[in-house]
């Protein structure tokens, strides 16, 4: 009696609880994901005070003091540039014209009332790229890889003599471009 008992129960039990292809999910997913192309730079330093120059002096942000934020005196006062954008990028640079309130330099090579700024990608070493003033930019890192970063200096020439003691101001801007 157990046994047919038993039997009934598992003949039961195989009608009620589906087996095989019915415990089979009739569908399943696939998450896609698309990351869009983007440009994207952090330069990390916002600006630099050279402080009070000399006449012919040619100052950097390798050895000049104060350092614009926060920094030491004399440190290795380089700007950093992150590229964090989904692609490799280049990097140009440019300068506005200087602005000294009523009396502005004129931009140019070392003159009377004249100075310029330029630029080195290799801690100063060389100082092979004259920044120039207007919106032509020069190349300044050609390939900076995605999500890694870069560092450059600025020199100043300051002007051969001064007819004023206005402080003078420039803002250079640096732009990427997809490589």
């Amino acid at each position: 009696m157990k046994k047919t008992l038993l039997a009934i129960l598992l003949a039961v039990a195989l009608i009620v609880i589906p087996v095989g292809s019915a415990l089979a999910l009739p569908s399943d997913t696939v998450t896609i994901t698309a990351t869009p192309t983007y440009i994207s730079i952090d330069v990390t330093q916002t600006d630099f005070d050279f402080g009070v120059v000399a006449v012919s002096s040619f100052n950097d942000t390798t050895t000049s003091g104060p350092k614009g934020v926060g920094g030491t005196a004399g440190a290795d006062d380089y700007f950093d540039i992150v590229n964090t954008s989904t692609i490799d990028i280049d990097i140009e640079i440019y300068s506005d014209s200087w602005d000294g309130g009523a009396n502005d330099w004129t931009w140019g090579a070392s003159d009377a009332d004249t100075g310029q700024l330029n630029a080195s990608t290799d801690q100063g070493s060389t100082w092979s790229i004259n920044v120039p003033n207007s919106a032509s930019n020069v190349l300044l890192f050609d390939g900076l890889v995605a999500l890694t970063d870069d560092s450059f200096d600025l020199q100043l020439e300051a002007p051969s003599s001064f007819s004023y003691g206005n402080a003078q101001q420039t803002i250079v801007t640096v732009s990427a471009t997809a490589d």
